[in-house]
Parts: structure tokens; C-alpha cells; sequence
């Protein structure tokens, strides 16, 4: 079944990617993912944060990161600009989960 919008004839399932264009997303993701492994490789300490009113995605996030840096004997500490909120508060419980607003009095 197909749709018309603005002239575009739209699809419910997107054309395949051709060979060509499916192995080179591959790679990029196999560079990428390189990349990623020397970063981690050649540091010892790390610094995670999110944005601004952290929710459950962002302090998620931070936690899994930690958790598997912390699996490759990485030190990991956690800082974020608000406090993590009380729906989440279980995850301090394993993990340490500063802020900002703890620390500082802000003008």
C-alpha cells in the first residue's frame, strides 16, 4: 500500500540497502567501535555526565557506562549538573552519583 505526500510517493517498509551501501555502514560502525576501544584502552580515569535534569535515559545510561568500565577495572566517577531525582535514586545505591547543586552554591 503506498501513501502520497507532497508529491513523494511513500512506502510502509524502506527500500534495502544495496550491498555496497550496507558494507560501508559496517565499517564506519567497525571504525567507530575501534575508535571507541583504543579511547578506553589508553585511559585509566573517567569522568561521566548528562544533561541538564537528568531522567532516566541519561542517568540509565551513565550507569551501564559505568558499570562496564568499571568490568574493565576502569575508576569511573559520575558528576551532573542537578541532583538525580527520586524516582532513580536506586541507582546510587551501587554507584556514586554526584552533583553540582550537592557540592556548590550557585549564584
Amino acid at each position: 500500500m503506498t501513501a502520497t505526500a507532497a508529491g513523494f510517493e511513500l512506502t510502509k517498509q524502506p527500500a534495502p540497502l544495496s550491498r555496497i551501501a550496507r558494507d560501508a555502514w559496517r565499517s564506519r560502525d567497525l571504525v567507530l567501535m575501534l575508535a571507541k576501544k583504543d579511547f578506553v584502552a589508553r585511559y585509566r580515569r573517567f569522568l561521566l555526565t548528562t544533561h541538564v535534569n537528568p531522567d532516566g535515559d541519561g542517568l540509565g545510561s551513565e550507569a551501564a557506562m559505568a558499570l562496564w568500565l568499571i568490568s574493565m577495572g576502569k575508576s569511573v566517577a559520575i558528576l551532573n549538573d542537578s541532583p538525580v531525582p527520586d524516582a532513580f535514586d536506586f541507582l546510587t545505591r551501587h554507584l556514586p552519583m554526584e552533583s553540582f547543586a550537592d557540592q556548590y552554591d550557585t549564584v
